[in-house]
C-alpha cells in the first residue's frame, strides 16, 4: 500500500480545477499543492471545507452558479479568519457555547451557508 502512495499523491497535482473530478479527488489537490496555510492542526478540516465547497457547486463547476458569498475561501490564512460561514470557538466567550466548552479555539463551531446558492 505504502509504495502506491507517491503515486497516486502524484496523480492528485493539478486536479483543483478539474471540474469534472470528483470533489473529494479536487479537494485533496488543494491541500496538498495548492493550500499555502500549512498548519498541521486544520489539514482534515481544510479537506472537509474544500469537499463541501466542491460538491456543493461553490466554484459553479459543471455549468452551477457557484456560491453567491465565498469570501476568504482558498486563501493561505486560517479558516477562523473570516472564511464565510465558518464560526470557531475562539469568536464565543467561554461557556456561552457548549459545543465549544474545553475546545481549542480553532475548532469550529458553527457552519452557516444559508442562502449562499448551494447545488
Amino acid at each position: 500500500m505504502l509504495e502506491t502512495l507517491p503515486e497516486t499523491a502524484g496523480q492528485l497535482e493539478g486536479r483543483q480545477g478539474d471540474t469534472f473530478a470528483e470533489a473529494a479527488v479536487r479537494a485533496a489537490s488543494w491541500v496538498l499543492f495548492e493550500d499555502d496555510y500549512n498548519a498541521e492542526n486544520q489539514i482534515i478540516e481544510r479537506f472537509a471545507l474544500a469537499t463541501i465547497y466542491y460538491g456543493t457547486g461553490g466554484d459553479g463547476g459543471r455549468g452551477g452558479t457557484g456560491w453567491v458569498l465565498d469570501t476568504n475561501w482558498f486563501t493561505d490564512t486560517s479558516y477562523c479568519d473570516g472564511w464565510h460561514g465558518i464560526t470557531c470557538c475562539g469568536e464565543f466567550f467561554e461557556g456561552t457555547n457548549f459545543r465549544c466548552n474545553g475546545k481549542h479555539p480553532e475548532h469550529i463551531a458553527e457552519v452557516n451557508f444559508h442562502e449562499n446558492n448551494l447545488e
